[in-house]
């Protein structure tokens, strides 16, 4: 751990007894992306299970956790956002559906999983978990439609997981309009929110970001950080994704407060 971790978590806490923390945040809202949450090999997209505890615990202490679909609302009808925090995940791993759900269910935390429906049920092997020597273990359908049934929302996220950055318009179409439709098929409800896969800045072009405007889509997720301002453009929200870099949720908050203080658009 950087000898630098503790005293970012110690000024967090300062920060926030001082009410530094409510200032900051009044007028700014926060998109938190998760993927693996196990107690398996770490590696850079994963967090073990009591660190995600202390995650959402802290989010639920110092944020009001609500829906992606309140977000967008408030911000399409100009209410106020502040202080609001959406908790969502990416790719589709079975360890959401095991292990964060029922943790999320336990405190009364609504979330997003936005999932690449080609890998659901699949015994898909991806590049990234091989790096880290870990197998990828992915949802079933049932699984999909089970964390439906418990009122937590499904989007999309393509069909594999594609870097939409590197396809044509049209290859981005049939990606992104082909996970919508499976999901639908499977699950009897059309996702109406996106979160690009790989979340950088060169996997959003204003190409791709056309076409998914076109197919009727509320929002689409970026996840290269940054913090949500009532003014911004939905089809490119920003998204910071917590990872085993952040040694406490104190860290992350603390360095969440740093970059809601900057003043100036996020994008591009």
């Amino acid at each position: 751990m950087s000898w630098k971790h503790p005293i970012k978590s110690a000024a967090a806490r300062v920060a926030s007894s001082v009410g530094l923390h409510e200032r900051v945040w009044r007028d700014r809202a926060l998109v938190v992306a998760f993927h693996n949450v196990n107690d398996g090999p770490i590696t850079p997209i994963s967090i073990q299970i009591d660190a995600f505890k202390r995650a959402i615990d802290w989010l639920a202490t110092h944020f009001t956790v609500v829906t992606l679909d309140t977000l967008l609302h408030r911000m399409e009808t100009q209410q106020p956002i502040g202080g609001c925090c959406v908790i969502t995940f990416d790719d589709g791993y079975r360890d959401n559906a095991e292990i964060a759900a029922p943790l999320l269910r336990e405190r009364g935390l609504p979330a997003t999983f936005f999932v690449a429906s080609g890998l659901v049920g699949s015994r898909t092997q991806t590049a990234w978990d091989t790096d880290h020597g870990v197998r990828s273990e992915w949802m079933t359908w049932e699984d999909v439609r089970q964390l439906q049934r418990e009122g937590f929302t499904i989007g999309g996220h393509t069909i594999h997981h594609a870097n939409l950055g590197e396809l044509t318009p049209e290859e981005t179409r049939k990606e992104v309009l082909g996970g919508l439709d499976l999901i639908e098929q499977r699950t009897g409800t059309r996702p109406d929110v996106f979160a690009y896969p790989y979340g950088r800045r060169n996997a959003i072009t204003d190409a791709n970001r056309a076409v998914i405007a076109s197919l009727g889509l509320r929002c689409c997720l970026s996840c290269y950080g940054g913090i949500v301002r009532p003014s911004d453009d939905p089809m490119v929200l920003c998204r910071t994704a917590y990872s085993p870099w952040f040694a406490s949720p104190e860290q992350f908050g603390f360095e969440m407060l740093r970059v809601a203080a900057r003043r100036g658009p996020v994008w591009p």
